[in-house]
């Protein structure tokens, strides 16, 4: 079975109506993006250049003189060259716009279409260069054309720049999200005793809410935040006992309840991974173990659907 990375936002600006869950596949193709729009900065630099000494080559011919054979066979190799030069720079952006289009639908962008994207591959010059460079009106005719395939890839080079900008930010804003969304194990080795929801309350017999997970672990066991925020509360909380509390941002707060040692302090700002305290028996509590939520919104969530397969399936409250 593919493996699905949960994420607490279900809209982001600019994006169609999503689902919580996207398969690693999909999260992998999008961290690319940071590479590829690195790339396609390359790639305009590189248009730009091309564009420039195009240009300048241009000027420093007058287009109405006829140059001598001997002189236009010495540039055919250079000018073919730089043919070669533009051709390739065509086929790369026309291969970066694919590459867009894939992102875009795998992060749920609303397609639009252009026909200024629909770049080819340019063909080659006249089969006989030399006398392409000597007669005034096929000389005049191929820079005219070369002018106008230069503002083309230039103009497709800023389409391309606009867009991969805001796909930028958009990533960025789909890393954070992923940076703020729960998804190891607080404890490395623990099991579910207690299940998120309504249970049997271990102290009265009656019905009551349970908002979040039990997780029986050893006492000392170091309990890990499950995801980059910043401590909001660190310190002995009634029947929790010793407790942090994290905020994630995007109104995601996580809750470690019943420590036996907090080692983080309120404002300090923690990573995914990082030890914020040990597994304890503080507060109201039948023996060691970590009291985990996940809440949204200040609504209590069951994170169950944030931690690992592999503590999922050690539920013994089933």
């Amino acid at each position: 079975m593919r493996k699905k990375t949960a994420f607490l936002l279900a809209r982001i600006p600019g994006f169609m109506p999503a689902s919580r869950f996207f398969s690693d596949l999909s999260v992998k193709a999008v961290r690319q993006a940071l590479l590829w729009c690195t790339l396609v900065v390359s790639v305009i630099a590189y248009d730009h250049n091309l564009q420039y000494q195009a240009n300048l080559a241009i000027n420093s011919s007058p287009k109405k003189t006829v140059i001598s054979q001997a002189k236009a066979k010495s540039q055919e190799p250079q000018i073919n060259a730089f043919r070669t030069q533009i051709d390739s720079l065509r086929l790369q952006l026309t291969k970066l716009n694919q590459l867009s289009e894939k992102i875009k639908t795998a992060a749920g962008f609303k397609q639009k279409s252009s026909d200024v994207r629909k770049l080819g591959v340019g063909g080659s010059f006249s089969k006989n260069l030399v006398f392409s460079l000597t007669d005034p009106a096929a000389y005049n005719q191929w820079v005219k054309d070369l002018d106008d395939e230069i503002k083309q890839l230039d103009y497709s080079a800023i389409e391309h720049f606009d867009e991969y900008h805001v796909l930028l930010e958009t990533v960025k804003e789909i890393k954070k999200i992923q940076d703020a969304t729960p998804s190891n194990a607080p404890v490395a080795d623990g099991r579910i005793s207690s299940k998120f929801g309504y249970r049997e309350s271990p102290f009265k017999g009656a019905k009551e809410f349970h908002s979040g997970l039990d997780i029986s672990s050893h006492k000392g066991t170091p309990v890990k935040s499950t995801a980059d925020g910043r401590v909001i509360y660190a310190g002995y909380n009634g029947d929790l006992g010793k407790e942090v509390t994290i905020d994630h941002g995007f109104g995601i707060v996580t809750i470690y309840g019943h420590l036996s040692e907090v080692k983080v302090k309120p404002g300090q700002t923690v990573k995914r991974e990082n030890i914020i305290g040990r597994v304890g028996n503080t507060g109201r509590s039948t023996g060691p173990h970590l009291h985990y939520e996940v809440r949204l919104n200040n609504n209590p969530i069951n994170p169950k659907k944030y931690i690992p397969e592999y503590l999922a399936s050690r539920d013994l409250s089933k």
